[in-house]
């Protein structure tokens, strides 16, 4: 994990997008807290304008309300004994019109005081002077039902209330006497809509809201509580996230909010400012447009080149580097490299051809080094039984030998079949036995389906040979027992025999590979046949000898199967 680690952190790739991180990234950074700092400083400008506006209407209301409390402060300084019971009809009325014509100067004098009314308790007559612009006739009539069916005695005087009449909003500045009762009404609908209509911000809405952020009037979802003053808000059936200004009245116990969408400001922030802002969050989507440049331009070729060079080092001298490369430059590297592999390519296979040569020499020189062993005992065995005049045994002796003399020496193949070579170390035995008559067994397990597996000539016959040289005791019978067994993928061999068996200086010597010299002259058959097995199957080739010296010798081989 470490060593990829290391590998990345060195690698090309990684250092252009570091490159480009350390380069892009801090200037992206600054030009986004830059931009974020400008505009922020364009909104807090715009939210101090919005919060002033604001602070004017709010003025101007408590103004108004000032004004209306005082007009009816005024009136109430004045006598109308005419208005109370005992007094004629015509006294009464006469009395009330004059007091109704106060009330229309003072509702004409406040912006605020859409309407006024005169109502006289003990007989419940009504009077009422109105803004028409303001207040329409059907809602004219429903003042005055609502004037008319309800005891005004029950709210509290010389206050500021807020009543609904018909799911329609009013603000109610009330005087009450014991025998008549007047006031003025605002329609709170109507007035926040005109401070709406002054606003040069399309969308924005006020409201008039509670300690709480309850709204009371507006044209406002009711179940919206503006308790921050950032906060999703529907208007006009489509949720926005707007800014809430506040404002409280001095007069009344609410404040009045101004509500403004965020993208009404956002309108308003300078196209400059909005624009480095941009510019800068587009410029990390450049980082990976310019990695991705760079990566088909010079990393891919580059990375071709480097793989192609790997495929080079393993030995695969028969890749060349295919497509194109996106430039001039590294086009002709390309072709420089192929040209660079076929010229190594030719010289590999020169060289091969030479090596090959070499070793089919090495093979048939190893294979005659194992032929002449049995020669001199043969003829000396051929002299023995002829001075016995034993001629069957001479005969069949004969025989024997030219079976062993020719497979040995006539058999210019590099592999036989299993069973010609089984065949080989039977004929061998066979001679063996006419030489030490009842000094060994030989015992034979063999997989069925393999005889014509392939194998090398001698292999066998090599370490059974050993077993009949160095493990024979003339004072006891020995077993030498061939087992030999194949998965379909490999094939082992086994020759063990209960002879004598060797010295761990021996056996050790023979496992390093050393070539022994004794009194009897120089060892070279398991030398010869480990040279053997290696030139052919190459590593995939196992020779292991284990020895117990008095107890015998197990030789075991294992190589990959060949089939014909």
């Amino acid at each position: 994990m470490k060593r990829k680690i290391k590998q990345l952190i060195h690698s090309l790739t990684f250092r252009i997008v570091l490159v480009a991180c350390i380069t892009i990234i801090p200037i992206n950074i600054l030009l986004i807290i830059t931009a974020k700092h400008m505009i922020h400083n364009v909104e807090e400008a715009l939210f101090t304008s919005y919060q002033n506006a604001l602070s004017i209407h709010v003025s101007d209301l408590d103004n108004g309300l000032d004004y209306m409390r005082n007009a009816l402060e005024d009136i109430m300084q004045e006598n109308y004994l005419e208005l109370q019971p005992g007094y004629s009809v015509g006294q009464k009325n006469i009395a009330a019109f004059e007091f109704w014509k106060k009330l229309k100067t003072k509702r004409e004098n406040n912006v605020f005081s859409d309407l006024a009314f005169l109502k006289v308790n003990w007989d419940n007559s009504i009077y009422i002077t109105n803004d028409p612009l303001k207040i329409s006739y059907v809602q004219k009539q429903e003042v005055a039902d609502y004037l008319g069916n309800n005891d005004l005695k029950e709210i509290p005087p010389l206050s500021f209330e807020i009543i609904n009449i018909n799911n329609q909003k009013y603000l109610l500045h009330l005087v009450n006497y014991e025998y008549f009762s007047f006031g003025m009404l605002c329609d709170l609908d109507n007035m926040l809509e005109n401070m709406e209509k002054t606003s040069d911000i399309n969308g924005e809405k006020i409201c008039l809201v509670d300690k709480q952020g309850n709204i009371i009037a507006g044209d406002v979802d009711k179940s919206v509580i503006l308790s921050k003053k950032e906060q999703v808000i529907t208007i006009n059936q489509i949720e926005q996230k707007c800014y809430v200004i506040y404002q409280p009245s001095v007069v009344l116990d609410y404040e009045i909010a101004r509500i403004v969408p965020f993208k009404e400001i956002n309108n308003e922030i300078p196209f400059l400012e909005k624009n480095i802002l941009v510019l800068g969050i587009l410029s990390f989507f450049l980082i990976p447009v310019l990695i991705i440049a760079l990566y088909r331009m010079v990393l891919r070729p580059l990375k071709a080149i480097n793989h192609a060079m790997q495929e080079i080092e393993k030995d695969n001298i028969d890749y060349r580097m295919k497509g194109r490369l996106n430039s001039t430059e590294f086009e002709h590297v390309k072709e420089v490299f192929n040209n660079m592999a076929g010229q190594i390519q030719n010289l590999r296979i020169e060289s091969y051809e030479k090596d090959i040569e070499r070793l089919d020499i090495e093979k048939t020189n190893l294979r005659l080094q194992i032929n002449p062993h049995l020669l001199l005992n043969s003829l000396n065995m051929i002299y023995s039984l002829a001075q016995s005049q034993n001629y069957k045994y001479i005969l069949d002796y004969t025989l024997l030998l030219v079976e062993y003399f020719r497979y040995s020496l006539r058999n210019a193949n590099d592999l036989v079949t299993l069973k010609e070579e089984i065949h080989f170390v039977k004929n061998y035995l066979e001679i063996q036995k006419i030489r030490f008559p009842e000094k060994f067994t030989c015992v034979y397990d063999i997989d069925e389906g393999i005889s014509e597996l392939l194998i090398l000539p001698l292999i066998i016959e090599n370490f059974v040979e050993n077993s009949i040289k160095y493990a024979l005791k003339m004072d006891d019978l020995i077993e030498i027992i061939l087992i030999i067994k194949s998965d379909g993928n490999k094939m082992s061999i086994s020759i063990c025999d209960t002879g004598c068996g060797m010295s761990e200086d021996r056996l050790q010597q023979l496992k390093d590979g050393v070539i022994i010299h004794d009194r009897i002259g120089k060892h070279i058959g398991i030398w010869n046949c480990r040279r053997r097995l290696n030139l052919y199957y190459g590593e995939e080739a196992v020779l292991s000898i284990s020895s117990s010296e008095g107890y015998g010798t197990q030789v075991w081989m294992e190589f990959p199967v060949v089939r014909r």
